[in-house]
């Protein structure tokens, strides 16, 4: 995730360590397709891979980082509170502000 810094774009902490702890090949694939631009056929050609690999790599290192970051992100998220309920004159719980 990029977050806007000291006049230039960053990579945010948790982003940050998330890409380092993906394997080395699928941090090569994302790091040049996402981040360099390299067009899938010139990443192919850069790492001495088939295209087939490149798009591959890059699916499964998007996933990994997708769930590495979902992970991350909801341990520092605040937990919802549940709705708050009231007894109605029949004795089941309502929604407050329910119609």
């Amino acid at each position: 995730m990029l977050v806007p810094g000291h006049g230039e774009w960053a990579w945010s902490p948790g982003a940050a360590d998330a890409i380092d702890r993906l394997p080395a090949q699928y941090r090569a694939v994302l790091m040049l397709r996402d981040v360099e631009e390299c067009s899938n056929e010139e990443v192919a050609e850069t790492l001495g891979e088939t295209f087939a690999s490149v798009k591959s790599r890059l699916h499964r290192a998007r996933m990994a980082l997708r769930e590495m970051l979902t992970v991350t992100y909801a341990a520092a998220a605040p937990r919802a509170r549940p709705a708050r309920t009231h007894e109605t004159d029949r004795g089941s719980a309502q929604r407050v502000g329910a119609p």
